[in-house]
């Protein structure tokens, strides 16, 4: 890959990196500060219930992104961005572009996508399926 264009992946990662975890320890802090208020009625508490799972969920998703992210930056280092996982071919530019932390290219992703696919619709041992 193109050292400029790799120089740029690297230049998005570090800032998305550096705002992911000053979110995450913002939202430490604003989990500590909720737990503490648990005054109110039913619906308050339901409502700040549901506030803090969103809260956490959230949180997850963004710790999911940090970790690509990681190894994004690693591959960099490495001399190995932007090369799949599978079959070892570039992964292009338009991929890298929407989605920059994909490791695998279209053709890999695509076969690993109709692996789960047909394992998540294969019967499990002693489920019934009803025939219409």
């Amino acid at each position: 890959m193109n050292p400029s264009i790799t120089l740029k992946f690297k230049s998005l990662f570090e800032r998305q990196r550096s705002e992911i975890e000053t979110r995450l320890k913002m939202s430490n802090i604003d989990l500590e500060v909720d737990t503490s208020s648990l005054a109110g009625d039913e619906a308050d508490l339901c409502a700040k219930e549901s506030q803090r799972a969103l809260a956490i969920r959230l949180r997850k998703r963004e710790s999911f992104y940090l970790e690509k992210i990681y190894v994004a930056l690693k591959k960099i280092a490495e001399k190995s961005f932007g090369i799949c996982d599978g079959c070892g071919d570039p992964i292009g530019l338009k991929r890298l572009q929407a989605r920059p932390t994909s490791t695998l290219c279209i053709a890999c992703k695509e076969e690993q996508e109709k692996k789960e696919s047909s394992f998540m619709n294969k019967p499990r041992i002693g489920s019934v399926r009803r025939i219409v």
